[in-house]
């Protein structure tokens, strides 16, 4: 059986059209700290059991009360920021090919009652 974990980090990075607007790397380096907290804090009260093999990672944003659809393009900063976090909170083994093999940023979901932010699910992916 392939396992699978879910979490839901109630935040939402910046877009990556923002990203390429020209941000600076003091600023990016901000916000990646700050999805890494939540990331971590998230996986730890989840008691996520670490993935050592290959995994598949999807994602799919959730917008609440006032957050902006964007195009899903838009979302791989986001994507990226949770992949590293995922690293840094020792979820998954690393981001490198061999174990993250694929990824989907599926389109957002729209609750304007629900907080935003990104539900993340790990799957295991055997051969």
């Amino acid at each position: 059986m392939t396992r699978t974990a879910a979490l839901f980090v109630p935040l939402m990075p910046p877009s990556t059209n923002s990203i390429y607007a020209g941000v600076h790397w003091a600023k990016r380096k901000k916000e990646a700290d700050r999805v890494h907290g939540h990331v971590a804090l998230v996986a730890s009260e989840s008691r996520i059991k670490p993935f050592a093999g290959p995994v598949h990672i999807s994602m799919t944003p959730s917008l609440g009360k006032g957050a902006r659809s964007r195009d899903v393009s838009n979302y791989s900063y986001a994507y990226k920021l949770i992949e590293d976090a995922l690293v840094h909170a020792g979820v998954i083994a690393g981001d490198e090919a061999d174990k993250v093999v694929s990824m989907t940023i599926h389109a957002p979901t729209v609750d304007r009652e629900a907080a935003s932010g990104l539900w993340v699910t790990i799957s295991e992916v055997t051969a």
